[in-house]
């Protein structure tokens, strides 16, 4: 037998290429911390105006163009009900058209983003629920996106491999004394997407199949 010493590191004593890397295997692995909130968000946001979420394909991490579909019951709300049904959601500020954070969709932050999106087409003469929608998915999109960025940054980043006391090699693997990957969340995180499928949705499906699969591969190592 013989003993093999080796350097651990904190992510921020990382080189930038090691950091990357370990950056890229989460990504690929956990996926967004908030797809569950923030999908809550918008579905609650349809609901509210007679709709449901149909069809999707969202990329948090913006390598690929997103998009949502949704349906709504016959006969679809007018301006007047749909104004009626903006009055309850929330106050807003009539200069920047923005709310004032009393939104109450599900209580997560993104509701307000959803929220500031369908509200602007609407006062701006619009009144189809599905184009409000889309709408509403636009700053939802932008939201939701730049929530997932701020948290690989390197601050918030390393303030989460801290917290979860992560430990590298000098290139960027995951010691075997860290704790890395908790399955059970893993295996909630791909259950989670693949009940949200449409059974149509072959691409999708295929892609929580290949996140799953990378996460074996990351448990294996360990």
């Amino acid at each position: 037998m013989k003993t093999i010493l080796t350097n651990i590191y904190r992510f921020s004593e990382l080189t930038e290429k090691a950091k990357n890397k370990v950056r890229n295997g989460d990504a690929s692995v956990m996926g967004y911390q908030h797809t569950d909130e923030a999908f809550n968000s918008i579905e609650a946001l349809a609901r509210e105006f007679g709709g449901k979420l149909k069809e999707w394909e969202v990329d948090f991490f913006q390598n690929r163009m997103s998009y949502m579909r949704f349906e709504f019951e016959e006969p679809k709300m007018n301006r007047e009900e749909i104004a009626e049904k903006l009055a309850t959601l929330g106050d807003f500020n009539p200069e920047t058209g923005k709310g004032l954070g009393d939104c109450k969709l599900t209580g997560y932050s993104f509701d307000e983003d959803a929220l500031d999106g369908f509200r602007r087409r609407f006062y701006e003469g619009e009144s189809d629920v599905e184009r409000l929608m889309n709408g509403a998915f636009a700053t939802w999109l932008d939201a939701v996106q730049s929530d997932c960025s701020a948290f690989y940054e390197d601050e918030n980043f390393s303030e989460h491999c801290e917290i979860n006391d992560y430990w590298f090699t000098e290139d960027g693997e995951l010691t075997n004394e860290t704790n890395a990957i908790d399955i059970l969340s893993v295996l909630k995180d791909c259950v989670e997407c693949l009940n949200r499928l449409p059974s149509t949705d072959g691409a999708y499906r295929i892609t929580c199949i290949q996140q799953a699969e990378k996460a074996i591969q990351q448990l294996n190592k360990h």
